[in-house]
Formats: C-alpha cells, sequence, structure tokens
C-alpha cells in the first residue's frame, strides 16, 4: 500500500560520452557529452588534455544528435573541427555540415563557425579529413515502418511477416484495441506526430488526432478508451515542456485532460518520440493503469485511474543498467513489471511478492523494449545481440526457455506490442542503410 525502494538511487544525471576523436597533435581528445536529464538534454562537444584538466567546450547545441541518434564530427589536420547539425521535423531529417577552428594542443576555439554545406541526408559517425582538403563521411538512411505477424505456438514461433504502413515516414505501433482486431500507431505523415487505427482486415487508417502539437503513444485503457499523450509544438528545442495525459471516448468523443500526471519534460524531436521516460501502460485484465517516470536512476511507477486521474505510488526501481529509453511493460494481470536491460537480461519485478527475478537471455545482448504476451506466460524482447551486431526479436518464457523469432544485421526491431487475443505481435522494422561519400576541398 505504500513506496516500497526496490534499489537505492543516485542523485547526478546519467551523462554519457560519445564519438571520441583524437585532435591532430595527439595532445587532447574530443567526444560528445551527453547529459540525459528529466527536463534537459545537453549534448555538448568537449575536448579533453590527457593530464585531468578541466575540459573546454567546443559547441553547445541541441542538433549535435543527428537522426540516427549519433552525433557526427572530426578534427582536420589543419586544426579546423568539423561537426553536423541535425534537422528535426518537421523539417525534413537532414544534416548541416559547420567547422570552427580550434587549437589541437589547447582546445581554445578560434573565431565563430562557418557552414562547410548545405543540409544533406543524414550524416552519422566520425568524420575525416584527408591532407589534401577532402571531407568524408557516413551517410545515414532508414525509415520506420509497421509490420504484423501472426503467433503460432504460443508465442514460440512466428508467422509471414505483413506490413501495415503505407507511407514514405515514419510509424511506430503502440498499441491494439482489446478484441485484438485493431491495431493503433502513431506517424509523423502530416509533419508532426498523430495517432492512427487500423482494422487487421482492411488497409486504410484512420486518423484519430490532428491537433495542433504532437499526439504520441497511444493505447487502449478499455474497449473504447484511448489514452495517449499531447505535447505542444515549441520552436525552443531546449525548452522543457508539460506533456498532457489525454482521453478519448470512441467512437466520436473529444480529447479530455487526465488530471496531475507528468512533470514538465525536455522534447527532443529526433529518434524516439517524447515523452522519452514516461510512459504508461493499462494491462487488458485489471481495471487500473500504470504510470511510469524515470527519475535519475529510478523508474517510478505508480497507479492511474485514466477516467479520474487519481493515482498511488507503487514502488521505485533501480534501472542503471537499463537502456538509455526505458520501454518497460506491465503484465496482463498488473502484478509484474518486465525491465529490458543492457546486460542480456529481462528482469521481471513482482508486486505480489515483492521480488525481483532476472532472465538471463543468450546472446550478449542490448535489450531495449519489452512487450507481455497476452496470457502472461512470457514477454517479447526486442534488442541488439551477438556484440550490438545484429537485431532481434526474442520470445522470453516464465519458465526460463527463449525464442528467437525475428533477425536481421541491418533491419532495427523495436516497440513490439502484443495482441490482447494472443494471436498477432506488431513491431516497428527500420531497414538500416549507411554510404560513405566524399565532400572534395573542406
Amino acid at each position: 500500500t505504500g513506496t516500497h525502494d526496490l534499489a537505492p538511487c543516485r542523485d547526478e544525471d546519467q551523462i554519457i560520452p560519445e564519438a571520441v576523436t583524437w585532435s591532430p597533435s595527439s595532445k587532447r581528445l574530443a567526444y560528445v557529452r551527453i547529459r540525459e536529464a528529466t527536463t534537459a538534454f545537453r549534448p555538448v562537444i568537449e575536448t579533453a588534455d590527457l593530464l585531468g584538466s578541466a575540459p573546454r567546450p567546443v559547441v553547445d547545441d541541441q542538433h549535435l544528435v543527428q537522426e540516427s541518434g549519433d552525433p557526427a564530427m572530426g578534427w582536420a589536420p589543419d586544426g579546423r573541427f568539423v561537426y553536423g547539425l541535425a534537422d528535426w521535423p518537421p523539417r525534413e531529417p537532414g544534416t548541416t555540415l559547420w567547422a570552427v577552428a580550434v587549437d589541437p594542443d589547447t582546445g581554445e576555439v578560434k573565431g565563430t563557425p562557418s557552414k562547410v554545406s548545405e543540409p544533406i541526408t543524414p550524416v552519422q559517425g566520425r568524420m575525416t579529413v584527408s591532407a589534401r582538403g577532402g571531407l568524408a563521411f557516413q551517410r545515414y538512411v532508414g525509415q520506420l515502418d509497421v509490420y504484423v505477424a501472426e503467433l503460432l505456438e504460443q508465442g514460440k514461433r512466428m508467422g509471414k511477416l505483413r506490413k501495415i504502413s503505407t507511407t514514405e515516414l515514419d510509424e511506430r505501433p503502440t498499441g491494439w484495441s482489446p478484441d485484438g482486431r485493431t491495431i493503433v500507431f502513431m506517424s509523423n505523415q502530416n509533419g508532426t506526430q498523430d495517432v492512427f487505427l487500423q482494422e487487421l482486415a482492411s488497409a486504410t487508417p484512420r486518423i484519430i488526432t490532428g491537433a495542433p502539437g504532437w499526439s504520441t503513444w497511444a493505447r487502449f485503457a478499455g474497449p473504447a478508451l484511448l489514452v495517449f499523450w499531447q505535447i505542444p509544438f515549441i520552436e525552443n528545442d531546449d525548452q522543457p515542456v508539460q506533456p498532457r495525459l489525454m482521453r478519448l471516448s470512441l467512437p466520436n468523443g473529444t480529447p479530455e485532460p487526465v488530471p496531475s500526471v507528468g512533470a514538465a519534460v525536455a522534447v527532443r524531436n529526433v529518434g524516439r518520440p517524447p515523452p522519452k521516460n514516461v510512459q504508461f501502460r493499462c494491462p487488458i485484465r485489471s481495471d487500473t493503469c500504470f504510470l511510469g517516470e524515470v527519475e535519475k536512476n529510478d523508474l517510478r511507477l505508480s497507479t492511474l485511474d485514466p477516467r479520474s486521474g487519481l493515482s498511488r505510488a507503487l514502488a521505485r526501481v533501480n534501472v542503471q543498467r537499463a537502456p538509455r529509453l526505458v520501454e518497460w511493460d506491465v503484465s496482463p494481470d498488473g502484478t509484474k513489471i518486465a525491465l529490458p536491460r543492457t546486460d542480456s537480461r529481462l528482469r521481471i519485478i513482482d508486486f505480489a511478492t515483492q521480488s525481483i527475478h532476472d532472465q538471463e537471455i543468450p546472446g550478449d545482448c542490448y535489450l531495449q523494449s519489452a512487450s507481455w504476451a497476452a496470457d502472461g506466460s512470457g514477454a517479447f524482447v526486442a534488442g541488439r545481440c551477438s556484440g550490438a551486431e545484429i537485431f532481434t526479436l526474442i520470445f522470453v518464457e516464465q519458465g526460463g526457455a527463449t525464442h528467437v523469432l525475428y533477425e536481421s544485421p541491418n533491419q532495427w526491431i523495436g516497440n513490439p506490442v502484443a495482441s490482447p487475443d494472443g494471436r498477432h505481435i506488431a513491431f516497428a522494422l527500420k531497414p538500416q542503410k549507411l554510404d560513405v561519400w566524399l565532400l572534395d576541398h573542406f
């Protein structure tokens, strides 16, 4: 009935260094320092010497993170530092290249940045410069599509894939109707994010939201009640905004806010649509929804009534070894939480027994998302396995057995959602194509 500390928490925000690069003189290192916090997302290019002195900033800009989720940067032999700034929705995804002179010995920034190129298709990773001034970089192309497959042998095997998406833009599945006949997905086909419904027997989706701003991560909370996040569009990418949890009675209801849910969060328009680490789940055999909010290294769980907005603190779970974006799920009867981890483990938190059990997944896997099977016999888990070389969808039985349902070396797999009737599973596939490009006379 109270709040239970299942693991201790730490006070500092998570800080991730990425894209480490040597200076031309080999006396300094450059990297992108990413601070993931509840109310801010701060990517900053810094340089540091090898003696432990305080780092020196080079560029501080939200747009350093590209469409792929990675930065793009390099240090030329003549001391110029080149980096990419991303174009985010509602603009078409792309990267504009910039350069600024940086002393390779001291890290001192000299002068102001200058534009190297107009927007090009998304760029990612390290950029290298030849002695003659040629700039080499990787161009990244990818598109998220929704796929559905029939589940066979109680989820241990998967039938033929069927593509639901019909546009050339990004679409992700987010839920099912309680009868398992209609899939819920989100799409940016209108320049924002909107909620769509599509019956499995139909090839035509129906748009549900269309208000200004973004509508994201919709799920059913009953036979005719749809719940989703509504986020206002802002020009300032660094400004925390207040996502509102909305409820909508189908077929012709008007969206209404669910009172007192969530806090202001940073809205980053690249990668996973916001809110990033504030999520809700509504199990099919329970009258209560669950809200999860990541605070530093804890996932704070509460019950939630989507009609009244009444909530009650339930548990606090340490997520130190969880992915940066924590995509958990609650069992159909509302008694267990499945939490994917980066160390080849699926953590099961049992509220009834106040216990934690880790299910190990073979294959050196970085697990990213989980979805319970309709009968609670296990969970569908998506991640990268074999040293992050293979994208994989796995069914993990409660008894311990694991079954690989789908794997690919170049298609990201994510956002799995199992249908409430146990017959289908939907997930997103994103084929990823990388080309090497050369820009002469950089």
